[in-house]
């Protein structure tokens, strides 16, 4: 939900990456997407923890 606020429009595709993820993951990526500025910033971020 959070996502969806700053990212209006995600992609199927990083949709469900993101239901893929954990439950430490999710807690994980809701920490860091208060210093994320972009869409990028969300797939790199997947990159490296996804």
């Amino acid at each position: 939900m959070l996502l969806k606020t700053r990212f209006q429009d995600l992609s199927p595709a990083l949709t469900e990456q993101i239901q893929g993820l954990s439950t430490e993951q999710l807690e994980n990526l809701a920490i860091a997407l208060l210093n994320f500025g972009s869409e990028t910033d969300l797939r790199q971020w997947l990159e490296q923890h996804g």
